[in-house]
């Protein structure tokens, strides 16, 4: 399978899981009081974020306030993307933060 379908792939599931869990939350109040929204962002940081600045796609990631960031080509610098980016949670199997 060619890389983008793998990733999208990735985060659809990642996706259907958390609406999956969620939903057993919410179901199991009474009443649910408003309904939660999930901000999900895909961002390309080309060639594994060498030859572009990592502040900026720390910024470009802040700006947009996703819940889930599904990041292609970040190599082995998935973990500096989440730090800049303020994001707390990094997998690098699946490529989220």
């Amino acid at each position: 399978m060619r890389k983008p379908q793998r990733i999208a792939r990735t985060v659809f599931t990642t996706c259907a899981w958390l609406a999956f869990a969620l939903h057993g939350e919410i179901a199991a109040a009474e009443e649910p009081s408003e309904a939660m929204t999930l901000r999900v962002m895909t961002f390309n940081v080309w060639y594994g974020a060498e030859q572009v600045s990592l502040e900026k796609i720390g910024e470009a990631i802040r700006a947009a306030d996703p819940d889930i960031v599904g990041v292609q080509e970040a190599d082995r610098n998935l973990s500096r993307v989440a730090e800049v980016a303020g994001m707390p949670y990094v997998d690098e199997r699946r490529r989220l933060i």
